[in-house]
Parts: structure tokens; C-alpha cells; sequence
């Protein structure tokens, strides 16, 4: 499913910025997306250094960046022209994060400043705060 939600942005050429909670998180699905023909840009704590950079270019048509909460609060990323006619950015998030505020804080990375964008949270049922949160909510296995 993050591939198509990924391809489908980045065919239309828009910027994607992959949130994911840990840097191995960040490094599998950068990787996952690159077998996919999609290729990433990973922001994660291992490449701090480049992170102005990584962030500038987050929000050129069609580009694709994974990241780690780096990317949250503080984060401002500009779309040019060709974004915001593309539809904006689109973050998706990849699990349920720790709290609600790292959440809205991802979010409030698409539609700034009056900008289009959108976001949606992949999450499974197995999820770790699912599981320990609601354990009775999870799917029979098979």
C-alpha cells in the first residue's frame, strides 16, 4: 500500500515526505520504495548534517523523501509553483506514532500557508500501539 500511495503522488508530481518512527524504519522503507522504482531521499539522525539541504529539495515536483520525526515540528517545507499546481505535498505517515502531537505535527507538514496538500497514516492492525492499546480489536489469525 505505501508504494501505490507513493507512486500515485509522484506520478501526479508531487512532492511525498514518508514519515516513519525509527531510523531503521527510515532506511527499510527508503530502500522498499528504491526496489520500487521510487527512488528516496532519507532524513534520519544518521545524516543530520545534510538535513537543510534534504529539506529544501523536499518540496520539488515529484520528489520523494523518508524521514524520521526530524521532519516534524519546525519543519517548513516550500513547494514551488510546480508542486502547488501538482496538489501540494502529500505526508504519509507509516504506523501510529508514540502521541498524537508528533501526529498532527507530521500533518501540519502538508497545506501550509494556505498551500494544497494532504496526509494519511498507514496502520495496521498488528501495530505495536494497537496490539498493546486494544489487544482485543486484533484480527483472528489464519
Amino acid at each position: 500500500m505505501l508504494v501505490a500511495e507513493v507512486r500515485e503522488a509522484h506520478e501526479e508530481g508531487r512532492p511525498v515526505l514518508v514519515a516513519c518512527r525509527s531510523v531503521a524504519d527510515s532506511v527499510r522503507y527508503g530502500a522498499v520504495l528504491a526496489t520500487a522504482g521510487l527512488p528516496a531521499t532519507v532524513l534520519n539522525a544518521a545524516n543530520t548534517d545534510d538535513e537543510a539541504a534534504i529539506v529544501a529539495e523536499a518540496g520539488a515536483p515529484g520528489r520523494i523523501t523518508v524521514s524520521t520525526q526530524l521532519a516534524g515540528r519546525g519543519t517548513d517545507i516550500r513547494l514551488p509553483d510546480a508542486s502547488v499546481a501538482a496538489g501540494g505535498l502529500r505526508v504519509i505517515g507509516v504506523g501510529l506514532f508514540p502521541s498524537s502531537r508528533l501526529e498532527d505535527q507530521l500533518r501540519g507538514r502538508a497545506g501550509r500557508q494556505g498551500d494544497p496538500g494532504d496526509s494519511v497514516f498507514l496502520a495496521s492492525l498488528d501495530d505495536d500501539l494497537i496490539v498493546r492499546h486494544a489487544p482485543d480489536h486484533r484480527l483472528p489469525s489464519t
